[in-house]
This record gives structure tokens, C-alpha cells and sequence, in this order.
């Protein structure tokens, strides 16, 4: 019996806690796409503190999509040396059977610039233990930063790579 209660509270939580995120600025089409990946139920968890109670993350998208695109730009964020703050549009959401839901984001009419700085603290102040990884493609190269609570906030040069 005690082996049944300890599987069963070792498979409601995890020790663990992260975000993906790719992004990649195509400078001919001025624009960024990026892909944000996270565990699907540590999400919908997350957006229950902020009013969207007892909602699928699908059903966030198809009914409350500003509220969901301005929650992810509070906590994902991109600045320039030449723009402010660079907002995403939510352009989609696929569940995976894994658990994970990848969200498409993209920013449009980005000039070309030399410096980023990226904000991403996604969770972190949920989930104490909350990890993000962030890549960011330009060029064909790519640059990858850590996101951990109180470091949340990097920056690229890109005449420097």
C-alpha cells in the first residue's frame, strides 16, 4: 500500500521545470519567428493564477488569445539597441501527446539591429525551480542562454560573435 501512495505522488509532480524557446530573425523579411515550448499542465496551472481559470490551453487560444499573447509577452521579452520592447503575435498552439505544447510567436517589421537583450521568466515566479532555455538563430548562427530565477535577463552583441 505505502508503494502505491508513493508512485502516485512521485507521478503528480516533478522535480523539474522547464521552457524552450527558439527564435530566428530572417533580416530579408524583417521578421522573428519563434517557438516557445513548455509542459502543457505547468502552463495551464500557471494561467489559472492570472484569471483563466479551469480552461484547456486550447481553449485559452481560441477564446481569450489577447489575454494569453499578453501574459507570454509580459514574460518573454525583446528589446533592440535601436527599438523598444519587440512584441510578439500568438499565431498558434499544437498540444503534443508528449505533455508539451509548442506556441508559435512572431514579430514583424524588425529593422536590423546589432544588439538584443532577452528577458524570459516564464513561470518563474510559479515555480521557484523554473529553467529556461532560450536559442536565438541570426545568420545561420546560433546563440544559447540560460534563464534561471534571479538571472533573467541576457544580452547579445552580434559584432562580437
Amino acid at each position: 500500500m505505502l508503494f502505491v501512495i508513493s508512485c502516485s505522488i512521485r507521478t503528480s509532480a516533478h522535480d523539474f521545470y522547464f521552457s524552450f524557446c527558439e527564435i530566428a530573425y530572417n533580416e530579408i523579411s524583417q521578421q522573428l519567428e519563434a517557438t516557445l515550448i513548455v509542459t502543457t499542465h505547468d502552463f495551464e496551472k500557471y494561467l489559472e493564477t492570472n484569471a483563466l481559470k479551469d480552461k484547456s490551453l486550447s481553449e485559452i487560444y481560441v477564446n481569450e488569445k489577447e489575454k494569453l499573447e499578453k501574459i507570454i509577452n509580459k514574460h518573454l521579452q525583446l528589446s533592440t539597441n535601436d527599438q523598444d520592447t519587440i512584441y510578439f503575435t500568438l499565431d498558434g498552439i499544437e498540444s503534443q501527446l508528449t505533455g508539451a505544447s509548442h506556441i508559435y510567436l512572431s514579430a514583424h517589421n524588425i529593422e536590423p539591429f546589432n544588439q538584443l537583450i532577452f528577458m524570459f521568466d516564464l513561470l518563474m515566479d510559479y515555480f521557484p525551480e523554473q529553467q529556461n532555455k532560450l536559442t536565438f538563430i541570426h545568420r545561420g548562427k546560433k546563440d544559447t542562454f540560460v534563464f534561471l530565477p534571479g538571472h533573467e535577463i541576457a544580452e547579445l552583441i552580434l559584432d562580437k560573435r
